[in-house]
């Protein structure tokens, strides 16, 4: 029996070169793949006799006939039209790149994961169009029950973020929506990597990034983290927010976040930056009372248990937001 393998289609050359349009579960040959691809990406039946199918990165061809055993579950295939290679790895000559910084998953506990990236550009490359999808005052899916195109995206905020703060029904919807979604809107192949590496952490309810060093942001990501796990805390944050809705609501939107976002990004910023953050809006008095109620005062506290709970390399990160 030819195993079955989960791969995702992108075409090899064109203005959509790279960009996954489809994921599909199918056996590990090559005439499987190509009925595959072929379904996906809508290709006319006069060009099969032409194609190629390449292992994206890699710039591996598969052989037109058998088995194709190089192929991994999570691989992307580059569908060619005849032409040769045009991936990131085409140019043999280059001399080879040495590999990345790792990016750090650390399970802090069944609930929660952080994860620490080397960079922005990698981490947005793969969470950004998440982040939208879960507080962007238009794109959520709250207000348009799609992904945002890969395009669009460039110029939304979360493709400049330092963390972001991600749940799983948001990681679900996403890959749903991806999924029946045309070549723009599919996942590309470093979502796709990321869902599948969620997966394989166990489907943690909270996941929590941000970039390695950007401490600042850590904490204010914590914030969130909380706001999802902490019942009390977020009761707390709903209710001050309620009472300061129609000072502040307007300012937040305007800042990119959804109405059903703002309670908790109110707790966040509130606990997080400094009295001249607010210009006004809030008074520092107002501000020291709101960190003095019992909720906002025990985060240290809630902080300092969360890292108990972690192993070693978990709980320095977490006590580096102390």
């Amino acid at each position: 029996m030819v195993a079955k393998i989960r791969v995702s289609f992108c075409m090899n050359a064109g203005p959509k070169r790279g960009v996954v349009a489809a994921a599909a579960v199918c056996d590990a040959d090559f005439r499987s793949l190509l009925t595959t691809a072929a379904n996906k990406l809508k290709l006319r039946k006069a060009a099969l006799s032409s194609v190629r199918l390449f292992i994206w990165r890699s710039g591996a061809e598969l052989p037109a006939a058998g088995p194709v055993s190089d192929v991994q579950n999570g691989d992307t295939i580059a569908v060619s039209l005849g032409e040769p290679y045009a991936g990131p790895a085409a140019a043999a000559s280059a001399p080879a790149a040495a590999p990345p910084p790792p990016v750090r998953w650390h399970l802090i506990s069944p609930q929660l994961a952080v994860v620490a990236w080397p960079a922005a550009a990698p981490m947005n490359a793969s969470l950004a169009r998440m982040s939208t999808l879960l507080e962007h005052p238009t794109h959520c899916e709250a207000e348009s029950g799609a992904v945002v195109g890969h395009a669009a995206q460039r110029y939304l905020p979360s493709s400049n973020y330092e963390g972001h703060n991600l749940y799983a029904a948001t990681l679900r919807a996403f890959e749903r929506l991806a999924a029946a979604a045309d070549a723009d809107c599919a996942g590309s192949a470093e979502e796709l990597a990321f869902l599948d590496e969620w997966r394989r952490r166990g489907e943690p309810a909270v996941v929590i990034a941000f970039v390695s060093g950007a401490v600042g942001t850590l904490r204010h990501e914590l914030c969130h983290a909380r706001f999802a796990l902490d019942a009390e805390y977020r009761r707390w944050c709903e209710a001050a927010w309620a009472a300061r809705v129609d000072a502040l609501g307007k300012w937040l939107g305007a800042l990119g976040y959804h109405a059903t976002r703002r309670a908790d990004e109110f707790g966040a910023y509130l606990l997080t930056e400094p009295a001249q953050f607010w210009r006004g809006r809030l008074g520092a008095d107002e501000v020291r009372s709101l960190r003095a109620e019992p909720p906002a005062a025990r985060h240290a506290a809630w902080i300092r248990e969360l890292a108990l709970g972690a192993d070693d390399d978990g709980r320095g990160v977490i006590e580096a937001a102390l």
